[in-house]
């Protein structure tokens, strides 16, 4: 990434997390703002984003906002398990449970692999289909996990 690139993502990240503690700020306008950033402009602020994302003061899709972004700009994959767990399950405390194995299941929200397993852990933001889950896909050859994915998306909440 370009020192260019690098210093628009920082000064574009600051503001969305300004944003997103601000409870005033609208949904749709952070949305575009994002989108309208290059999915390649990584962040660096991954802390801040998983502290917005535990906070339950914050409306849901604030948090289901702050932990996407924090997967698709911050974390990259693949990455060990051990690693994972503790940077993004344990300040969500997601990691206080047992994951759920969806290995058989058909509707996920990213493609498997044959040489994966999917599992699920289940994060305390209730959405208004139920629970929201951290999907990630683990490497059975080694443990590491090779993409994750936050569902329901920040659209399902009742405060988007």
């Amino acid at each position: 990434m370009s020192d260019e690139l690098a210093a628009k993502a920082l000064e574009l990240e600051q503001e969305l997390i300004a944003a997103l503690r601000d409870p005033s700020a609208a949904h749709g306008d952070l949305r575009r703002r994002l989108d309208s950033f290059p999915r390649s402009a990584r962040f660096v602020s991954c802390k801040e984003w998983l502290g917005i994302a535990a906070d339950v003061r914050l409306g849901c899709w604030r948090r289901l906002t702050a932990l996407q972004i924090a997967i698709d700009r911050c974390i990259s994959f693949p990455c060990e398990l051990g690693g994972f767990t503790i940077t993004v399950l344990a300040p969500l405390a997601a990691d206080q449970q047992p994951f759920i194995d969806l290995s058989i299941e058909q509707n996920l929200p990213f493609e498997r692999h044959p040489d994966e397993k999917v599992y699920v852990a289940p994060i305390p933001i209730d959405t208004s289909i139920g629970r929201a889950g951290l999907y990630f896909a683990l490497s059975q050859a080694s443990p590491s996990v090779m993409r994750a994915a936050v569902y329901p998306a920040a659209d399902s909440c009742r405060d988007a």
